[in-house]
């Protein structure tokens, strides 16, 4: 039996999202990762639960190449969930620019 305090780890999910970034920056050595900001501006779920609601701001990383960005950049991009019902953020993948 679960005890109030334990979380439980997220379904498997996917959705495709358009968004605008807010803020990034390279995490610290030896990580590859890119940390992101971003705003949902739509979102489609492509498999299980859909965790990017339009409107919302989400903290977010992605371990793709380095991409050029500009905060207010509009990219669409695989968005994945990754975390529990306490906390979590998405791995970002196939990054697009928009604009």
């Amino acid at each position: 039996m679960f005890k109030e305090s334990e979380s439980v780890i997220v379904a498997p999910n996917q959705c495709r999202i358009k968004a605008r970034v807010l803020r990034f920056e390279q995490a610290p050595k030896p990580s590859k990762k890119l940390l992101l900001e971003f705003e949902v501006v739509e979102s489609i779920s492509i498999f299980g639960p859909n965790f990017a609601h339009a409107g919302k701001q989400y903290k977010g990383f992605t371990v793709e190449a380095p991409l050029t960005l500009c905060p207010g950049n509009i990219i669409v991009s695989e968005a994945e969930f990754l975390g529990d019902s306490q906390a979590g953020q998405f791995q970002l993948t196939r990054i697009m620019p928009v604009s």
